[in-house]
């Protein structure tokens, strides 16, 4: 009403008071501060329902948000740990380590720095064929030390049979750990000589292509904390799809599991930059890496979802009329 008065005013030439303009100016800022909190709360509810599905690149705003935020407040980082159901406490992964019938897997004392345990089995179903990683398709455990903010994943396990492996990475900063199985080995871990470390570590680390790898170099092999486990330092430059060479650095864990003779590798690698400041922590990382077998008399249920209904149904079918 107030603003009317005013335009009135305004528009007969009669005198416009300042307490006119003041009123107007007033309606004004209170409207502007109504749709201010309008778009704030459509800009909540935006935030609610992304929440409720929350992907990786999702996962990687909402820590560089919090990071921005706790920054602007002078206060430390916000620090979010990989997902509860892949990283456990030490307590918990001797829990379920006791539950896959392997609890000799446990590290003798808890991870460094509050770091999580990972433990993982693997070998649930047979490999895919359409898989650029096998596994082996034995029931095994592996366990390791992450990082905090290391992001674990896991292989994809479907009616298809296993595509995929267990791995932790830091995205943003290049540092990397990952299980590569040679399941077509045939000779032992105790014979293998230098060249032949260097062979096997060139085999994982191109599994997504062979042109990408050079320079690769094995500097150092030595007997690891676990038992029947070799550790093996390297450097190598990969070739990025921009066309310039990064120089980097790794460690791997080599131990052979399993009645198949598999040799399974737990190799880490860093940017030759950050390798001096990262080199023990990937070494704390391997030298905790080890894995087990399932016993036989261990049930694991996940093993059932590998089958297609419509499988079972077309043998049920078959049985129940003869065929």
């Amino acid at each position: 009403a107030a603003a009317a008065r005013a335009a009135a005013s305004w528009s007969t030439g009669a005198g416009f008071s300042r307490a006119s303009a003041a009123a107007a100016v007033g309606v004004v800022v209170v409207a502007a501060s109504a749709r201010g909190a309008a778009r704030r709360r459509r800009v909540a509810c935006r935030a609610i329902k992304e929440e409720q599905s929350v992907g990786r690149a999702g996962l990687f705003r909402g820590v560089s948000g919090a990071a921005v935020a706790s920054a602007s407040a002078g206060s430390a980082p916000l620090v979010l740990a990989p997902s509860a159901a892949l990283a456990k406490s030490y307590e918990e992964a001797k829990t379920e380590l006791l539950g896959f019938g392997v609890s000799n897997l446990i590290a003798d004392k808890p991870p460094q720095n509050g770091w999580k345990v990972v433990v993982q089995a693997i070998g649930l179903a047979e490999d895919s064929d359409l898989a650029r990683m096998k596994l082996g398709g034995e029931r095994q455990v592996l366990y390791f030390h992450v990082p905090n903010l290391w992001i674990v994943t896991i292989p994809n396990l479907d009616f298809n049979g296993a595509a995929g492996t267990v791995q932790a990475n830091d995205f943003g900063k290049g540092d990397s750990a990952c299980l590569f199985v040679d399941v077509n080995f045939k000779g032992k871990l105790a014979e293998m000589t230098k060249m032949d470390f260097q062979d096997k570590i060139f085999k994982a680390l191109t599994q997504k292509g062979k042109n990408f790898i050079e320079l690769l170099k094995v500097t150092k092999v030595k007997d690891g904390d676990r038992p029947n486990t070799k550790i093996v330092e390297y450097e190598y430059e990969i070739e990025s799809g921009a066309g310039f060479a990064l120089n980097r650095n790794g460690v791997a864990a080599f131990t052979q599991v399993g009645k198949r003779g598999s040799l399974q590798i737990f190799w880490t690698g860093t940017t030759t930059p950050r390798w001096d400041y990262l080199k023990k922590d990937l070494e704390d990382i391997v030298q905790s890496f080890c894995m087990g077998n399932v016993p036989d008399s261990v049930e694991i249920t996940l093993r059932k979802e590998t089958k297609r209904q419509d499988e079972l149904d077309y043998k049920a079918d078959k049985s129940n009329y003869g065929g």
